[in-house]
Parts: C-alpha cells; structure tokens; sequence
C-alpha cells in the first residue's frame, strides 16, 4: 500500500541514527583527562621552552599550550581571565605579582569558567583573578575549545547544570572527531628580539607586532567593523545576555568566593570611532555588569568607553584591542589592590 511507503522509508533511515551519536561518543572520549593529557604531551617543547623563560611563537592551539603550561608552572598570584583584549597582560605590565595571562582568541565567560576549574584541578588555585568580560558573557561559533572541554563539564556538574546545548554540539563536532586521529605538529620557534611574528611570554601574554602607521590603524579598523561575522557583531552589538549565562556567572563568582579567591572585573576600552558605532547599535553597554559587581562588592577596572579611560586611536590595534601601554596606564595602578583587598565576592 501506497501510504506504508513514507513510513518504510523512516524506518530504514532510522537505522542509520546510532551513527550520529559516533562523534559524539569519540569527542566525550578523547575530552576525557587522561585520553587530553597525552594530547597535551605532543606540546612538551613547546611547553619546555616556556617554563625555561623563553618567549615563543606557534601555531599550535593556544587554548591547549596554555593548559599544559598552567600544569607545569606554580600557582599563580593573579590569573588573568577572558578573550584576546586581555592578551598583552603580563607579570611586568602589572607590576605586582606573578601573573598566568589565560585569555584566549575569542574568550569568553565560559572559558573563564573552564579555565578556573582547570586550575583549581591542577592544584594551582590562584590568589586572585582579573576577569575581562563582555556584557553579552558568551560567544556562539567558537569551536576551538576541545582542550577545555573535560574541565567545563566539570565545572558545570559541581554547579548543578545541565550542559549546554554550546557544549553538546562541540562533542558532537565530526571535524573534532577527525582531528582527534591526527597527531598534532605545531610549527615553533623561539622568539627573537626583532623579530615580526607575534609571540607568547612565559607568563603567557602575547604581544603583537605594531600596526606600521595611522593610516594603516585608521584602515584596519574600517575593515573590522565593515566585515564583521554574524556571531562577532552580536558580541559588539548587544548588551543582553541569556538568563542562563547570567546564571552561569552568578554561579562562578560563587565558586570564586567559595576558594578564597580575589576578583576584580576588567572592562577594556574600545578604539573610539569603533565605540561610537558599536554603542549605538547597543553593544558594550557597562551598566547591568557594573550592578551585578558592585552587589557582590567586585571592583570594576577600567570600562569599555574610550572617554571614560582617556584612550585616543593611537592606543589600539584595531577596532577593540588596546596596546599594552593604554593597559599599563589603566590596570598597573589597580595591581596591588588586586592583591591585597580587591574582593572578597559576595
């Protein structure tokens, strides 16, 4: 019969559904501590090189250099937290401390998140965190978190979540399940003074090269904010985050609180003509983010207004990356009261 057939072919397509759980099942495997630590061993020199003191460059995947250094180096005074806008933080630009900089392109909160658990795991709890965040708290589209997979969903089944869908959908990736089979051999180098690559400090702040002059700067940022990825414009031109990733971060300064660990939160200006246009579109919005830190008694350094911080266009990058020296001005005085007294989450 003629109406049999729709349903005959949902039956032989359902035998194939056991396949689609395969990926799944491999990422959950491999993201598994011991099966991630012998994928972190294929970074030893690069991880050697580091802990002696030598700066780096690569293209090995920073996420997961920085986890394998994090294992090998003490318990760091301050932890630095959050995306690429943080990058150039190091031990000498705080001025205070010893400083483990695990920002990371595209960071967000929930590699913050991950990132604590991590350390905590490691048994290298810091003395205090400098959290950077953006008021929209966490990205979609960011696939490079495989190293950080296994200590994520530790930290989400010590809050009481259940995973994210975000989460989820990594595992079930088929391109990390391919890339699980491929030894990984990073291009290397010791960094050189003269040298033009960007590089990783032992402490793990990277700095890039100079932009060559204005009008190059001036050109950049155009560029950025005309060609924007759907996923990096809502990062720049919104406000207003999910009730679950506000939940998410209620629950991580909890978790900070809970370890005796001191907060502050990082606000990192934005090149000025890039501000105007992101503002206005109701992005970098600092006003529920400062309430929810000053109710639990956080301090906010700096804030994403390029008035409001003295920044003029010389300072950046591009559109939203400040230089190290806009960083030092704003961050180098707040370093000590990071270590002493800023914080005791509420």
């Amino acid at each position: 019969m003629a109406w049999l057939d729709p349903i005959r072919l949902c039956l032989r397509l359902a035998r194939f559904l056991p396949l689609c759980a395969v990926p799944l099942a491999w990422n959950w495997f491999c993201a598994q501590e011991p099966i991630a630590q012998r994928r972190l061993a294929e970074l030893a020199p690069e991880v050697d090189a580091l802990v002696s003191g030598h700066g780096i460059w690569t293209t090995a995947d920073l996420r997961a250099l920085r986890l394998a250094c994090l294992k090998r180096l003490p318990a760091p005074d301050i932890l630095v937290l959050g995306g690429s806008r943080a990058f150039p933080i190091s031990t000498e630009l705080l001025g205070a401390g010893r400083v483990f900089n695990a920002t990371v392109s595209r960071g967000d909160l929930e590699d913050s998140v991950a990132w604590f658990q991590a350390a905590v795991s490691a048994g290298k709890t810091p003395g205090a965190v400098l959290l950077e965040i953006n008021p929209m708290l966490t990205q979609a589209g960011v696939d490079e978190r495989e190293a950080l997979t296994f200590s994520y969903g530790q930290a989400l089944g010590r809050y009481g979540l259940q995973p994210y869908w975000r989460y989820l959908s990594r595992l079930a990736r088929i391109e990390s399940a391919r890339e699980s089979f491929q030894p990984r051999s990073p291009e290397w180098g010791i960094w050189t003074q003269g040298s033009t690559r960007a590089w990783i400090a032992p402490d793990g702040a990277v700095h890039w090269r100079d932009r060559e002059s204005a009008a190059e700067l001036e050109r950049v940022v155009h560029s950025r904010m005309n060609d924007l990825e759907p996923n990096d414009r809502v990062w720049r031109t919104q406000s207003v985050p999910a009730a679950r990733d506000r939940r998410l971060l209620t629950l991580f300064l909890d978790d900070l609180h809970a370890h005796g660990v001191r907060v502050a939160a990082f606000l990192a200006p934005v090149h000025p003509e890039a501000y105007a246009v992101y503002r206005a579109a109701g992005g970098y919005d600092e006003t529920w983010l400062r309430q929810e830190f000053s109710s639990r008694g956080v301090p906010v350094i700096g804030s994403f207004s390029p008035q409001t911080t003295n920044a003029a266009p010389s300072d950046f990058f591009d559109d939203v990356h400040p230089r190290p020296e806009l960083l030092r001005r704003i961050l180098n005085p707040a370093a000590t009261t990071l270590l002493s007294r800023a914080g005791s989450v509420r």
